[in-house]
């Protein structure tokens, strides 16, 4: 199959791509002509790759004919991003790219447990919130008449190694690894659906292998593990992981507006599919530490 994978070079996606050219998918990615290719460099031979601030993108969909698309790219709204630049992103991108399908092609977009919240009133994350909730509105309203296949993907709390250090799992887990004390936390009373990376790809690889038996033109999947944990567990299970000596400071911190207390994915859809989750989180926490462990001998070798 054909498929056509934005955001490739990102955490979730350099896993991704890896896992479906192991099922001989020929694949091609959109990225900018100066993204950051340290996740995917040793890969980027078996692939096709567009730069889409250098080719159109009629120009991309008309070279490659993917009969499936993989929408992972995404703006947070960090680092200054204007609200336009998040819109844009967020909404004008992958509708262009919709709108330069052939009928009949596959369109999986990934969507966020924010939405399940209706945390657009989450004011952090606000635009960013706003515009995936607008970019599926607008998209299941556009897919009939051009007759596309629209699947949402609707990620959980995902983890694991080489996520952006920014991320709440992975800025926590190199700080106990790290010893830094005192770290400031909120209560940690807030529950989230952890799931590991590698469960993940595994659950859109069931996607992509079930497309042809899915009724309708649009299909919801919560991808989680369908359970939850504490913010707090997950972060004295990793401090004791880490055999950390840091000090927690739980309650230090004040909760946002309109936390979120909790998130779980509904999983029932994908368990239909025959998929289940894998790594628990005891597990997942390891594998991350282990790689902080791989990363310090090889600066030490350096």
């Amino acid at each position: 199959m054909n498929i056509l994978v934005t955001g490739a070079t990102g955490f979730l996606g350099s896993y991704l791509i890896k896992a479906l050219l192991q099922k001989d998918h020929n694949i091609a990615i959109v990225k900018r002509s100066f993204s950051n290719l340290s996740r995917v460099g040793e890969i980027l031979h078996a692939v096709k790759s567009f730069d889409v601030d250098l080719t159109s993108i009629s120009e991309i969909v008309e070279q490659f004919n993917p009969h499936a698309v993989i929408h992972l790219a995404t703006n947070y709204g960090k680092n200054g991003a204007s609200t336009s630049e998040v819109f844009n992103d967020n909404i004008i991108f992958p509708l262009q790219i919709m709108e330069n399908l052939q009928p009949g092609t596959y369109f999986i977009n990934t969507d966020t447990y924010f939405n399940n919240n209706n945390s657009y009133k989450y004011s952090y994350l606000n635009s960013y919130c706003l515009s995936k909730k607008y970019f599926l509105e607008t998209a299941q309203s556009y897919i009939a008449s051009k007759q596309l296949v629209l699947i949402n993907a609707r990620l959980e709390h995902i983890y694991g190694p080489l996520d952006d250090p920014s991320k709440f799992t992975m800025n926590i887990i190199r700080q106990l690894y790290d010893n830094q004390s005192p770290i400031a936390l909120t209560l940690g009373e807030q529950r989230r659906d952890f799931i590991y990376v590698d469960d993940v790809v595994s659950a859109y690889l069931n996607i992509i292998e079930s497309l042809p038996s899915l009724s309708g033109n649009y299909s919801e999947f919560q991808i989680g593990t369908g359970d939850t944990c504490s913010i707090r567990h997950f972060v004295e299970l990793s401090k004791e992981l880490c055999a950390s000596t840091s000090e927690l400071l739980f309650g230090k911190l004040p909760y946002r507006e309109n936390e979120i207390l909790t998130s779980e994915a509904n999983i029932s859809s994908l368990v239909g599919l025959g998929w289940r989750p894998r790594v628990d989180l005891k597990e997942g926490i390891i594998r991350m530490v282990n790689q902080l462990d791989r990363q310090k001998v090889v600066v030490a070798d350096e």
